[in-house]
């Protein structure tokens, strides 16, 4: 039946081109063919239509090579800035008895920047209706030639694979290096071979486009910083981990664990629930932990020493804190935007938050009020709030101010102002658990410490940019 007919699978396209091997062999064939008609000599013409087979089968076997291979990436690990990281390929060739040699990768890494995607709108809204013809193939060559040539932040990586074995897979690498922190985009990237005879390009584009951020670059967190952290207890009085005294006194029931000492069963309660209930004499010490960044800079500027070790900080303290802090964990960041993450799990926090200190960015008027008092209700009583800032601590902020609890003494800032009387309270209450950590003080110095070498940072972004050039070429 007519209707019944399944719909044909639609072919991959693939793009052709010619080696520069394959323009000689060209031009070569071209000047026998020419000289063959002109002169009507037998040995020419059939030298000639000899020398148009391999064309014809590289276009051919290339098309059919390149349609039966499939590609795709992986990355291994959290990206960090100032670090080295390693993009892994597998190539896998899907046809039967066949191997397919001379593949190469093309990948393609960018940086998004905000000021990049402001040019790329505005010079899509110009050509949205050209003038002529030529004003939009000249504007488009024009656009090209830019984005490959004046674009420092997109890189290229090539990966060859001499051989693919039928029905199997092969593996690599490439070493890429990045300089900042921010929001990358991979791809799209080509797989591309020269098989058979290495005189025509048969490129096949993949839609693999994947978005990376890279976090702040990560440091070493001194002992002095770990004595801080578990010091801190939830709630107005110190919440300490006792003992009792006697065997008969315990502090809780709970479910019994795998482990547990039959000896602290609890056998009236078992015989209850129908299930071993043990008695705990420890009482658990479930802190909390509360952390604002303030990005104070008056001009603005992307990569600011200061706002940038605040940033690295604040990743460093929030990937080691570990078991340190079995409460909830709560962070501000008070940049261009506000932004709040809270958890109790360590594993989705540093989800939440390293995305967002991968793109925060500084602002000379910071919503640091509103940060105090949104942390504040995130976390219990008493937390202390650590802010890590770019600036010396206000005066307002100062905890002979802070104990005095006036309302005049709360800085009149935009968002103070709105806020009215119950922010203000709420300010009176929280400004006794603040804890001001300036990075250019002595005290900040000695409970962190950048990890990488200045000299070996210089090293590695040489290493980038020859990368970059060899990849290029």
């Amino acid at each position: 039946m007519k209707g019944s007919r399944l719909p044909r699978r639609r072919k991959e396209l693939a793009e052709l081109r010619l080696t520069p091997e394959g323009w000689v062999y060209l031009v070569v064939l071209v000047f026998i063919t020419v000289g063959a008609v002109l002169r009507n000599v037998n040995l020419l013409i059939f030298m000639a239509g000899m020398m148009y087979a391999p064309l014809l089968l590289n276009w051919r076997l290339g098309l059919r090579r390149i349609r039966s291979l499939t590609a795709s990436r992986r990355i291994s690990r959290q990206l960090h800035a100032n670090e080295t990281a390693s993009i892994h390929w597998t190539c896998r060739n899907k046809l039967h008895g066949i191997a397919a040699w001379n593949v190469v990768i093309n990948d393609r890494i960018e940086r998004v920047v905000e000021s990049e995607q402001t040019i790329q709108e505005n010079a899509g809204s110009l050509n949205e209706n050209p003038e002529s013809w030529s004003s939009r193939m000249f504007g488009e060559i024009f656009s090209r030639f830019r984005r490959r040539k004046m674009n420092p932040n997109r890189s290229e990586a090539k990966l060859g694979f001499a051989c693919v074995k039928a029905c199997e897979s092969e593996v690599d690498a490439y070493q890429i290096y990045f300089g900042n922190r921010g929001k990358y985009v991979f791809g799209p990237a080509a797989l591309s071979t020269t098989f058979p005879f290495g005189l025509i390009v048969c490129r096949v584009f993949l839609p693999m486009q994947k978005e990376e951020y890279v976090a702040p670059e990560t440091g070493q967190l001194k002992p002095t910083w770990e004595q801080r952290v578990q010091a801190i207890a939830t709630g107005s009085e110190t919440i300490k981990r006792r003992r009792a005294l006697e065997e008969d006194e315990f502090y809780a029931l709970r479910p019994w664990r795998s482990g547990d000492s039959k000896k602290n069963i609890h056998w009236r309660t078992s015989a209850k629930l129908g299930q071993p209930i043990i008695k705990q004499h420890d009482q658990p010490n479930n802190r909390d932990f509360a952390l604002i960044l303030d990005l104070f800079d008056p001009q603005e500027l992307d990569g600011n020493e200061a706002c940038e070790r605040v940033l690295s900080f604040a990743a460093t303290t929030i990937l080691q804190l570990g078991t340190a802090v079995q409460g909830k964990i709560a962070v501000g960041i008070c940049g261009r935007q506000f932004e709040l993450c809270h958890s109790r799990s360590q594993q989705s926090l540093i989800a939440a938050v390293l995305p967002r200190l991968s793109v925060a960015q500084t602002s000379a008027d910071p919503e640091l009020l509103t940060a105090m008092g949104d942390v504040a209700q995130r976390v219990s009583t008493g937390t202390p709030l650590y802010v890590v800032s770019s600036r010396p601590c206000p005066a307002v902020f100062s905890s002979r101010t802070a104990g005095r609890g006036s309302a005049s003494q709360v800085p009149e800032s935009n968002d103070s102002v709105q806020a009215g009387g119950k922010t203000a309270r709420l300010l009176r209450q929280v400004m006794p658990q603040i804890r001001w950590l300036d990075v250019e003080s002595k005290d900040f110095r000695s409970i962190f410490q950048m990890e990488q070498d200045p000299i070996q940072i210089a090293t590695l972004k040489e290493l980038s940019s020859k990368w970059a050039t060899d990849a290029r070429s």
